[in-house]
């Protein structure tokens, strides 16, 4: 039974030596057969080229007599471009198409492809079957050529996709071809994820173990360790090696850790001391200078405000005495002056009042005028003429207003008399709309009553109360006619009164249906009467709903008494000139609230009188203005200033308050007059006692300010960052100065005793530039001295504590962050070893029951010796919990030397110092060993050539089971190189394997064995160009082979088919 998928077939186009070629493989075993340097060897290169595809990774097993000949750019033979491709069977008649297109330049990479029957990438989910080609599609080396020429692989993606109507699409970089094995490996197609590098080099190192290739000595421990383990393992001794420097540092300033603890103590007794007397005499010095600083201030300002005082007293004295001795004479002529000036204008004040109430007089009048001149009339010729006897008491404004109103409705209706028509035509139908409705409401309000009170004096009544019912006829009649009779005789009887004393008069036979004019004639004893239909919902049609009609017809008539209450309302506004809804009022007439009665229209009659007399009100105007004009000539005359016209009244007021400050003026100068001559003989008198007082004061001022100055300059020479400007005064203002300056003095002295002290202990800065400076300055700064004692890292003593804690903490963590980085790192050391042991063991398993030359067994062994064990890595992890717990290291100890000198003592036994990195090498702690065994595990010393390379075929295949995943579908296959080395004996081991696994096998021989399954086997007999030797025959002898016959391959699967 065929597994699937399948290698069902290998193409090659434009390879050396196999050139343009298909072969078919077998589901189990494909041989290739030829002589020497034909290029059987060559098929599992390409295989290698084809799922490896990384230039760094390929080794080629094949040996050649020419030097450097077998390069992968040499493959393509006088081409640019190189392909081989295998066409992969997922399922019984669908394949998909995997290869690789092979540059002919060193430059160029190699360009992995697949083959589908539609687009697809890394985003789209279609499963297999719908990207796989059919059988009768799926393509092979001719596909590949255009005319006879092979394309680059851009130019055969459109060719594909053309002739074919298959897509290509190729893998360039790394990432590319992660995502081609991906899709491999999700797909079932592969079942090893070759997007791992470690899947990739393991899968890399198996296949050249089938060929040729010296990758694999079985006798040697490191080839062996190399082989089946990943030899990166430079991460741990980088690891390690990022820290060593560091960490040899920390040990060296561990050293010199004493030596300054203890000149740093010496130090910060010596500056605590002259520290504490530095802050008495600076506290003292600062005090001084305070109280110095607030009192000089104040004195100054004192002494200065005084001075300033008597100046300005000088100079106002000075001025007084200039302005009155030139003042005098100018106010005896401002007095007169004066006088004369208010009295001029107190006369053409008193005409000037007259002059202003004729002129606006006139003026009001020319402007009645321009305003009748501005009224536009309308054509009103034709009116009849309306007598105004008092036009001169309606004033203009009124005129204006009713013209405008006039002319509206004036031009609306044409005439007078046709708004006294419409007038005419609105009262009378709102007269007969009230009548209307205050008649329906009456009828209503019957209604009502009887709805309500259910009156059985009524035959209304009567019917509610006998629950009778009446077909539509008798309800129309009713309530158009009978809705107010009385039921029985009635006592109050007035005049058109009715009753009736049964129900036999509303009988059907007395009404007669007329469809002609929809109403019914009602016979009232020989006498018909024509009711009309009516629309109203029935009441007495159903005595099951005769109550609830009821209701509804008592909610009915409530609303139409609402309705005809409030168009009744509307109408009544309209007649008040009030706010009203026209749409509320069902008359004919359009309604116009302006002519609402006949008084409006009267006053409109009164409104034309106006206009038709308005040029006789102006020829009264006029005249009267010729009149005030005479008077107002006469005034103008008496009137001795320019009158402002525009504006009399603003100039009157003017006046009155010139008068009024001329006046107050006159009696001011008067007195001011008086006054200066008393404070002329005043001023002359101050001017001689202050003259010489100014400069006594400035004097007395310099020679305080030179005090401040000093006292500023000690200030900022020794207090800089002191804010003496902000100095609360009331603190220093009353301190006696002589005391404070005493008591500062004693200070300073016992400071600059200790100062010298110091310098005498710490000879070292003695010469210091700045220490001697310091005293030949006699400036005695603390901070300089501390700084040139403690240098520029420390520079002030109270960061001496802080920075011995600070040392000591940062070799502590230092440490602490190496030591838990070892710790980590031989962790990932003995990780290693143990996945180490455990592929070993699985080697081993898969080993069990397969034996060599029928007899021998391969095994692996993994020896660990007794006295050099990784356990001691488990020894440092305990350790670390006790070992240096202060964070202190051994003076002296290198990192290397503590964990080399641990491993001793954890491995008494071994008794040999180890090399650091050698410690961190999991693969140190075990070695390796190959052997063959009978089955009762007695060690063969050594294996044949054939047995052998029987091994390392083994090993490859278990390799790879290893690394593959049992349970996932996949191609495996198995390339046996060195066939002529082994015998019939230890072939036949491997299609046992084959089936086991689900290999599909392909050797490479001048002579192949037979084989003991019942299964035959493919034959491609590949044979010597005739021409250029470096191409085959064109078509090879190719075979379907059993142990007893063969058969040509193409007559083979025909009549298979067949």
């Amino acid at each position: 039974m065929i597994k699937y998928p399948r290698i069902y077939s290998i193409s090659t186009v434009g390879v050396v030596m196999h050139y343009n070629q298909d072969y078919l493989l077998h589901p189990i075993r494909t041989d290739f057969t030829g002589k020497n340097g034909i290029g059987k060897s060559l098929i599992a290169d390409l295989l290698q080229i084809l799922f490896v595809s990384d230039k760094k990774k390929i080794t080629f097993g094949t040996e050649s007599n020419k030097k450097d000949s077998r390069k992968i750019e040499t493959l393509p033979y006088e081409t640019s471009d190189a392909y081989v491709f295998i066409n992969i069977e997922i399922e019984e008649d669908y394949f998909i198409t995997l290869g690789v297109n092979i540059p002919n330049k060193k430059s160029r990479p190699l360009r992995s492809f697949w083959i589908l029957n539609q687009a697809y990438g890394k985003d789209d989910n279609e499963e297999l079957i719908d990207l796989s080609i059919y059988k009768d599609n799926i393509p092979f080396h001719k596909d590949f050529l255009i005319g006879n020429t092979i394309p680059s692989i851009d130019k055969l993606m459109i060719h594909l996709r053309e002739e074919k109507g298959l897509f290509l699409r190729s893998f360039s970089d790394k990432p590319q071809k992660k995502e081609l094995y991906s899709f491999l490996f999700e797909k079932g197609i592969l079942p090893i994820n070759l997007a791992l590098d470690s899947n990739l080099d393991a899968f890399a190192k198996v296949i050249q173990s089938f060929s040729k290739a010296k990758t694999l000595d079985t006798d040697s421990d490191e080839s062996l360790k190399s082989f089946l383990f990943d030899g990166k393992l430079d991460y741990i001794q980088s690891e390690y090696e990022k820290h060593k420097k560091s960490l040899e540092k920390l040990i060296t300033d561990y050293k010199d850790l004493d030596t300054l603890i203890d000149t740093l103590e010496s130090k910060q007794a010596a500056l605590k001391k002259l520290n504490i007397l530095n802050e008495l005499y600076l506290e003292a010095f600062k005090e001084h200078l305070c109280v110095e600083y607030v009192q000089l201030i104040k004195e100054i300002a004192e002494k200065d405000k005084k001075r300033k005082g008597i100046e300005k007293d000088l100079l106002k004295a000075d001025e007084t005495v200039r302005i009155l001795r030139t003042g005098n004479p100018r106010l005896e002529t401002q007095i007169t002056q004066t006088k004369k000036r208010y009295q001029e204008l107190e006369q053409s004040l008193e005409f000037l009042n007259p002059y202003k109430d004729i002129f606006d007089g006139i003026e009001a009048l020319k402007t009645e005028i321009k305003e009748l001149d501005n009224i536009v009339l309308p054509p009103i010729e034709n009116e009849i003429s309306v007598n105004i006897p008092n036009i001169e008491n309606y004033q203009t404004p009124e005129i204006k207003r009713r013209v405008k109103e006039f002319t509206v409705l004036y031009q609306k209706y044409d005439s007078l008399t046709g708004i006294e028509d419409q007038t005419e035509l609105q009262q009378q139908q709102l007269e007969n709309r009230k009548n209307i409705l205050a008649t329906k409401k009456t009828g209503l309000y019957d209604l009502l009553k009887l709805l309500t009170k259910k009156d059985k004096s009524s035959f209304f009544g009567q019917l509610i109360s006998q629950q009778k019912t009446l077909s539509p006829a008798q309800e129309t009649i009713l309530f158009k006619v009978l809705q107010n009779v009385k039921w029985e005789k009635p006592e109050n009887v007035v005049s058109g009164i009715r009753y009736v004393n049964n129900f036999e008069f509303i009988n059907k036979k007395n009404i007669e249906k007329d469809e002609g004019h929809k109403g019914y004639w009602y016979n009232l004893g020989g006498v018909r009467e024509f009711v009309p239909e009516t629309d109203e919902k029935r009441m007495f049609g159903d005595i099951k709903t005769l109550k609830q009609a009821l209701k509804n017809q008592e909610d009915k008539v409530n609303k139409d008494i609402t309705r005809i209450d409030k168009e009744l309302s509307e109408i009544e506004s309209f007649g008040r000139g009030e706010t009203y809804d026209d749409k509320l009022i069902d008359v004919d007439a359009s309604l116009d609230q302006r002519i609402r009665d006949f008084s409006q229209f009267n006053d409109l009659k009164l409104t034309l009188g106006l206009m038709q007399n308005i040029e006789s009100k102006k020829e009264a105007y006029q005249f009267e203005i010729s009149n005030e004009e005479k008077a107002l000539s006469k005034l103008e005359a008496k009137i001795k200033i320019p009158i402002e016209k525009k504006d009399i009244a603003t100039q009157i007021k003017s006046l009155k308050e010139k008068i009024e400050i001329l006046k107050r003026e006159e009696v001011e100068l008067s007195a001011q007059h008086k006054a200066d001559k008393g404070r002329l003989s005043d001023k002359m008198e101050l001017i001689t006692t202050l003259k010489s007082q100014p400069k006594e004061y400035q004097d007395t001022i310099e020679k305080l300010k030179t005090q401040l100055t000093e006292v500023i300059k000690n200030f900022l020479d020794f207090f800089p960052n002191f804010e003496f400007k902000k100095i609360d005064e009331k603190q220093f203002i009353d301190i006696e100065r002589t005391f404070v300056f005493s008591e500062f003095n004693d200070k300073k002295t016992n400071y600059i005793g200790d100062y010298k002290g110091v310098i005498n202990k710490f000879p070292t800065i003695e010469n210091d530039p700045e220490i001697v400076e310091q005293v030949e300055q006699k400036t005695f700064n603390f901070e300089v001295i501390e700084s040139i004692l403690l240098g520029s890292k420390i520079k002030h003593t109270q960061n001496i504590s802080e920075e011995l804690k600070q040392l000591n903490s940062s070799r502590y963590g230092m440490f602490e962050a190496i030591h838990e980085t070892m710790l980590s790192i031989f962790k990932q050391t003995k990780g290693k070893y143990n996945e180490y042991h455990e592929t070993v063991k699985a080697l081993n398993k898969f080993f069990k029951g397969k034996k060599i030359s029928d007899k021998y067994y391969f095994q692996i062994e993994f020896n660990a010796p007794e006295d050099f064990d990784i356990k001691w890595i488990n020894e440092l992890q305990v350790s670390s919990q006790q070992v240096y717990k202060s964070g202190e290291l051994p003076v002296g100890d290198s990192v290397e030397k503590f964990v080399e000198d641990f491993f001793m003592k954890a491995t008494p036994k071994f008794n040999q110092r180890i090399k650091f990195s050698n410690l961190l090498d999991p693969k140190t702690y075990f070695e390796l060993k190959t052997k063959f065994t009978d089955e009762f595990d007695a060690e063969k010393p050594d294996g044949s050539t054939g047995e052998n390379y029987t091994a390392i075929v083994l090993l490859g295949i278990g390799r790879l089971s290893v690394v593959l995943d049992a349970d996932r579908p996949g191609l495996k296959f198995l390339i046996l190189e060195e066939v002529s080395n082994l015998d019939s004996l230890n072939f036949s081991t491997f299609p046992n394997i084959a089936e086991e696994f689900g290999y599909q096998i392909l050797t490479m021989t001048p002579r192949p064995f037979g084989s003991d399954t019942k299964q035959g086997w493919y034959l491609h007999h590949l044979i010597e160009g005739a021409g250029d030797k470096n191409i085959n025959y064109p078509t090879p002898n190719s075979y379907f082979k059993t142990n007893e016959r063969r058969e040509d391959l193409e007559t083979y699967l025909k009549a298979q088919f067949n």
